[in-house]
C-alpha cells in the first residue's frame, strides 16, 4: 500500500474551499501548503486536511514536488508545493462526496473510512505471534501502539518485531486504549472477513514452515 511508504510527518491544512482543491488534485496541479517545517523535495508526507464544522481532518498522502522560501518583505507565504500520491485514496473519493454534497455525516464517514498507519512493536517474533494468535482466536488482541488513536479508529497496523522486521500488516479497529507503566497499548479486534482471511493464512504459512 501507498500509505505505508509515507512519512509519519502530518502537516495541517484548513481548506474552506474543498472544490477547488478538489480540482487541483484531478488536474494533477500541486497544491501549495503554508508550512515552516523544513520538509525536502520528493519526500512524503500526511497532508491533514481540516475542513469547517469537523473535529477529524481527512488524511492524503502527498510527495513534495516545490518549494516557496520566505522572503523579507513579502505577503506570501513559504511553504512546499505537493501533489497526491496515490490517485485511488479512499480519503480523496470521500472529498469528492463532500464537494458533490453527497455526505450527511462526515466525522462518521472519516471514521469509517480512514486506516490510520500505526505500529505495534515487540522484542521478539515469538510476541508478535502470540499476539497474532489471540487476535485469531478470541477476535482481539491487546498491543502497544507507536501513536495517540481513540476508540473506534481504524488502522492500517503494522506487527513489527526486533529492530523494525514487519511481520504483517492488517487492518483493524481499536476497542479501547490504555497507558501502563508510561507505555501506550490498545485492545484491538479484526476489521472484517479480509483481515481475518489475511490472519489466517499468515498463521498457516507460520505453522507449515515450522513443520
Amino acid at each position: 500500500m501507498v500509505e505505508d511508504e509515507v512519512s509519519e510527518r502530518r502537516v495541517f491544512l484548513d481548506v474552506r474551499d474543498p472544490a477547488s482543491m478538489v480540482a487541483d488534485i484531478d488536474a494533477k496541479r500541486p497544491i501549495f501548503v503554508p508550512t515552516r517545517l523544513p520538509v525536502a523535495l520528493g519526500s512524503l508526507f500526511i497532508l491533514a486536511i481540516r475542513l469547517d464544522s469537523v473535529g477529524r481532518a481527512l488524511e492524503l498522502p502527498m510527495r513534495v514536488v516545490g518549494r516557496r522560501l520566505p522572503r523579507g518583505g513579502s505577503r506570501l507565504s513559504a511553504g512546499v508545493l505537493a501533489q497526491l500520491v496515490d490517485p485511488s485514496h479512499p480519503m480523496l473519493a470521500l472529498l469528492r462526496e463532500v464537494v458533490a454534497g453527497r455526505v450527511v455525516d462526515l466525522e462518521a464517514r472519516i471514521q469509517q473510512q480512514q486506516r490510520l498507519p500505526a505500529r505495534a512493536c515487540f522484542a521478539t517474533r515469538d510476541e508478535v505471534l502470540t499476539e497474532l494468535r489471540s487476535l485469531d482466536e478470541h477476535d482481539e488482541a491487546q498491543v502497544p501502539i507507536d501513536r495517540l488513536v481513540q476508540r473506534g479508529d481504524r488502522l492500517a497496523l503494522s506487527f513489527v518485531c526486533g529492530d523494525g522486521d514487519l511481520v504483517a500488516t492488517l487492518n483493524v479497529v481499536v476497542r479501547s486504549v490504555h497507558t501502563q507503566s508510561g507505555r501506550r497499548t490498545c485492545l484491538v479486534r479484526q476489521l472484517d472477513e479480509g483481515t481475518a482471511a489475511a490472519l489466517r493464512a499468515l498463521l498457516n504459512a507460520g505453522s507449515q514452515r515450522q513443520a
